[in-house]
């Protein structure tokens, strides 16, 4: 139903920050980057979240890629090696879910009863790919 590619470099949510005066808050880098997953999102799919109805999205698939460090060596550089010393998956697929529901693509996270996650190396650049379907497999 809805695919593409985010060409930004992943990010993990954190932690809420705490205020002396008490409330939380999150850090305004994590802040930039939602708020750029949200208009890339908007602008990548405007027609079909603007006109059609809102259909409910159940399975995600989201795949990240970080780009190989400057430092490793050319004999190392593996296209879609998996990816073991990044961030944990589920805090990099919580903003890319909390950028979807604010862009509009899916109603409420607590809707998704399947989500497959995965985090790779790769020669190119920085990304994130996703794939989302509004119906489940049958499981006959």
């Amino acid at each position: 139903m809805y695919e593409g590619i985010l060409l930004v470099e992943p990010q993990p949510t954190p932690r809420p920050k705490v205020k002396r005066a008490g409330g939380v808050y999150y850090p305004s880098n994590y802040l930039a980057y939602k708020k750029t997953l949200v208009e890339m999102l908007v602008q990548a799919h405007h027609k079909q979240i603007f006109h059609e109805e809102l259909s409910p999205i159940h399975s995600v698939e989201l795949t990240f890629f970080f780009q190989y460090p400057k430092s490793t060596a050319k004999k190392r550089l593996i296209d879609a090696q998996p990816c073991f010393s990044k961030a944990d998956v589920d805090n990099l697929a919580k903003a890319v879910l909390d950028a979807m529901e604010q862009a509009g693509i899916i109603r409420n996270d607590r809707e998704i009863v399947h989500l497959d996650v995965a985090k790779y190396w790769t020669t190119g650049d920085s990304r994130i790919a996703y794939y989302l379907e509004a119906n489940l497999p049958d499981n006959e």
